[in-house]
Order: structure tokens, then C-alpha cells, then sequence
């Protein structure tokens, strides 16, 4: 019996240990996530949910000497700590170009080069990078295996973006040539809507999914709050069910 208890106390101080590793680890990812206030951009709005503690989602913002914004939505392929460090690491080499000399295609075509010199192809990420500018609306940006964009006007138009693109590290060679790169233009009142697919993959208690059809038919009805009305109307569509999945939204308005 003592034996076991000493086993069972050893198995506890583990737990414990892990768990506030996992929650550092947690503070540590939400740090690195731009400061939206600090940023005084009313045009963007942007969340993460974990599906765990930590999440291998991740979105980041880059304000341009021009005025334009230079933004990111990411997702690495897994989850928990291994994705989010993953995560963590292409944010430092996104921080190390030149964002302002470089082009949507041509920091995805490097991100990628990056990638596949140091890791194996198993592990990939996909993603959506491009900039930004909040006075003229003008936007561009790549789609790198990503879930598809929305572009929601102000009269409830939507339209679905879809660009090709490779995801990151599935090719060292065919990579650039398969991006496709989207441009156009945000009039007053419209919106740009990027998201992960654990919005797209949250599940009813029947296991459907949320799907993208069921965003488009939300992003129609006219709303106040976008990003409040489609979390909201993910978690009624779960039902309590949990998420299998980070979910990560990003909306650029004007």
C-alpha cells in the first residue's frame, strides 16, 4: 500500500508539473499574438479559441511604413505544444522580412523555401498572408492550402474567395507557381473574413459539420457585431460539444 501511495503521489507532482507547463506555455502563445488596442485598428478584428491549451493556430498583424497592414492567418498541421511551437517559429521568420519590399506571393514563396530546408514534409502548414490598407481598401493576398476567404459586401453580398495555393512545406519546387494571387478592393462596409478550418470542422452533437456553406448564409444577414454573431453562431450549431479543433477568426473591415 505504501508503494502505491508513494506511486500515486509521484504521478500527481507529474500532473501537476505538466499542467503548469502547459499553462505557461499558454501565456506565453497568447503574448505572442498582436496587441489589437495597442494597435488602435477598429478595422480589424481577430480571436483564437485552443481546442487545448495551447493552439497551432495563430494570426499575426504587421503595420507598413505606407499605411497599409501586412496580415497573417496560420494553421500548422497537429495540435497541442509541437504545433504551437511551429506556429511560434514562423512568426520570427515572418518578422524577419522585408513585408514592405516583398509581396504576398514573394513572402510565401520564402516562408516555404524556409520550411522545407528545416523540417520534414510530413509537417506542413497552411495559411493566408497578404496586406491591407484600411483608408483605401485596396487588398491582396495568397491562400497557401488555406480554407477560403469571404469577401462580405456592405449590401449582403458575399462572395467566396478562393486562390490556389500549395499549403507550406508540401513542395520546395512547385510551390510558388501554384500560388494564385487575389486582389480587389473594400468599399465602406465591407468585410474580409479569414478563419481556420476548426470553424468550418466544429461539429453538432448528430456530428455534422459547421461547413462553409452555413458561414456564407450567416455572413448574408446583416449584423452589427461579425465576429460575435459568427461565434455565436458556431457555439449554438455545437450544441456543448467541445471543439476538435483551434478555431482562429480574422476579419478586415472598412
Amino acid at each position: 500500500m505504501a508503494a502505491r501511495l508513494e506511486t500515486a503521489a509521484s504521478e500527481r507532482e507529474e500532473r501537476l508539473r505538466m499542467e503548469q507547463e502547459l499553462r505557461v506555455a499558454r501565456e506565453v502563445q497568447m503574448r505572442l499574438l498582436p496587441d489589437l488596442e495597442a494597435l488602435r485598428m477598429p478595422s480589424v478584428r481577430a480571436t483564437i479559441l485552443p481546442a487545448r491549451e495551447v493552439a497551432g493556430d495563430y494570426y499575426d498583424l504587421f503595420p507598413l511604413g505606407d499605411g497599409s497592414l501586412a496580415f497573417l492567418i496560420l494553421d500548422v498541421s497537429g495540435k497541442g505544444t509541437s504545433a504551437a511551437f511551429y506556429a511560434a517559429e514562423t512568426k520570427g521568420v515572418l518578422s524577419a522580412l522585408d513585408k514592405q519590399a516583398l509581396g504576398p506571393v514573394e513572402v510565401a514563396d520564402r516562408l516555404n523555401a524556409i520550411w522545407c530546408q528545416g523540417h520534414d514534409r510530413r509537417l506542413f502548414l497552411t495559411l493566408a498572408y497578404g496586406t491591407f490598407h484600411p483608408r483605401t481598401g485596396r487588398f491582396q493576398f495568397v491562400r497557401a492550402g488555406h480554407p477560403s476567404a469571404f469577401l462580405r459586401r456592405q449590401d449582403g453580398n458575399v462572395l467566396r474567395l478562393h486562390p490556389k495555393g500549395l499549403g507550406v512545406g508540401l513542395s520546395g519546387s512547385r510551390f510558388r507557381e501554384a500560388l494564385e494571387l487575389c486582389e480587389g478592393t473594400l468599399e465602406p462596409g465591407d468585410s474580409l473574413i479569414f478563419y481556420t478550418d476548426g470553424l468550418t470542422e466544429a461539429q453538432a452533437p448528430d456530428d455534422a459539420f459547421y461547413g462553409e456553406d452555413r458561414l456564407e448564409a450567416l455572413l448574408a444577414h446583416p449584423t452589427e457585431d461579425l465576429q460575435a454573431a459568427i461565434l455565436a453562431d458556431v457555439v449554438a450549431f455545437a450544441g456543448g460539444r467541445p471543439l476538435a479543433d483551434d478555431l482562429t477568426l480574422l476579419i478586415l473591415s472598412r
